[in-house]
């Protein structure tokens, strides 16, 4: 059904027909650009890929037309299927079909995967994952990196703990290592190995050092509001 189409430089863009998301093809095109060479430079990687976008009219027309409707957005290889009016979403999934493509690897958790994506929102209003992270620290409500890492599924560990908005947790986590480590190191780990092979120390001491930098951090006074009021939850994916 989504014969429409719209190319830029590095995106096929497919919607349906006379639809609104066929309408803003061009523009969603334009503002794609902009986010894949943005995400490109801070993953440290090459722009010279390819990528497919389908876009929907919203994240009902998604589930209806694709079957798929556990989420609001999801990633194949190097396509992406997203609402086109939700401008974090198509973020978080562009991250994720660059990282598959130029980073690659067997990352050792889906907790990692959905974190880096988290992590590259910062240009985003109103999106402070450390301030997410500070919120379940200081509400003694914070899991242990090993339970979140460690989960057998990550996403049936989500079910689990829907009071939790663990992807930001998890952007945080990977916010602190680009930040502290660089993200040299940062995507070795993201594809794979061991933190002590990679960080020259292990999870556990790196776990209190994020510590640490969540209890010293001082997010903005509206942000804080903002996370107490919904629970933790600085912005919806």
């Amino acid at each position: 059904a989504l014969t429409a189409t719209a190319h830029t430089e590095h995106f096929d863009i497919f919607s349906r027909p006379g639809s609104k998301s066929d309408l803003h093809g061009n523009r969603i095109g334009a503002a794609a650009e902009i986010e894949l060479a943005r995400i490109s430079r801070d993953l440290e990687v090459a722009n010279d890929l390819r990528y497919t976008l389908f876009l929907f009219d919203d994240a009902d027309d998604l589930a209806r037309t694709t079957g798929v409707r556990s989420a609001g957005g999801y990633s194949i290889g190097q396509t992406s299927c997203v609402p086109f009016g939700d401008t974090p979403t198509r973020i978080h999934e562009m991250v994720h079909i660059v990282a598959a493509a130029k980073i690659g690897g067997k990352p050792q958790s889906y907790f990692l995967i959905e974190g880096l994506a988290n992590a590259l929102l910062g240009p985003i209003p109103g999106w402070d994952v450390h301030a997410v992270a500070k919120y379940y620290r200081e509400a003694k409500k914070l899991p242990s990196l090993a339970e979140m890492i460690g989960a057998p599924d990550f996403y049936v560990w989500l079910e689990k703990h829907s009071d939790l908005n663990a992807y930001d947790i998890a952007g945080s986590w990977m916010r602190f290592l680009i930040d502290t480590q660089g993200i040299a190191k940062t995507k070795r780990y993201y594809g794979g190995e061991k933190a002590e092979s990679v960080f020259g120390q292990s999870s556990a001491s790196l776990e209190e050092a994020w510590l640490a930098t969540l209890d010293a951090y001082q997010p903005a006074e509206e942000m804080q509001m903002q996370v107490a009021l919904t629970g933790g939850r600085s912005s919806e994916r």
